[in-house]
């Protein structure tokens, strides 16, 4: 996709920085003032918080130019780790239709409405909030690998996912217990993250923002 002019931010560009502010203002209330484990409020505020003020600092430093090419990166990692999320669920309970796992493919989800919130898993809010949660870190995720390789490819992105993986495993092994004998940590947590990191690989390859 390709932008045209850099004397001024786009309204896209503009809504995105936007909707930057308001995670790190959701994810400081939820903490203050709600239920939200650090842990989880967290991931609202810091990614959020630093691409803003890195923006800031690129345009005073570098020029408008600079800015809208880190903004750009951050969109369309945002929007493939997200998409490549989606594809990642549409995956696990395939996989888990085909092979007669007995695994519930969304436990995760549930779980983080319920520690995000304080409400049964069930609640319609704990359930919106855990899938809005599930994927902004798909979209995290995203943001990260296009800041450290804005040109993508599929190889890196699985890469990517798999380094995220491993790096999972050694903090929270013993917590998930996942381990390479778990067959629900093999279909999900390599097989069909590694699935994300592709999309999410590919799609940055095929499809980036140019500006002119």
């Amino acid at each position: 996709m390709r932008i045209e002019g850099t004397r001024a931010l786009q309204p896209v560009e503009v809504c995105f920085i936007g909707c930057l502010g308001l995670l790190v203002l959701i994810g400081a209330v939820a903490w203050i003032f709600g239920p939200t484990p650090s842990s989880f409020a967290i991931t609202f505020i810091a990614m959020p918080l630093f691409s803003v003020i890195a923006a800031v600092l690129l345009q005073r430093r570098f020029g408008l130019f600079r800015m809208r090419s880190f903004l750009g990166s951050l969109m369309m990692g945002g929007f493939w780790g997200m998409a490549a999320m989606i594809v990642y669920d549409l995956y696990s309970p395939l996989v888990k239709w085909l092979f007669h796992y007995n695994y519930d493919p969304f436990k995760a989800v549930h779980g983080f409405g319920h520690l995000i919130t304080g409400l049964a898993s069930t609640h319609p809010i704990a359930l919106g909030t855990g899938w809005f949660y599930h994927l902004w870190i798909g979209a995290l995720g995203g943001m990260v690998f296009a800041l450290i390789r804005p040109q993508g490819g599929a190889l890196a992105g699985l890469i990517w996912a798999l380094s995220i993986q491993a790096i999972r495993l050694a903090f929270y092994s013993g917590l998930w217990q996942a381990s390479l004998g778990d067959p629900e940590f093999l279909a999900k947590g390599v097989v069909g993250f590694g699935i994300w990191g592709i999309v999410l690989g590919a799609g940055l390859r095929k499809w980036r923002w140019h500006y002119a």
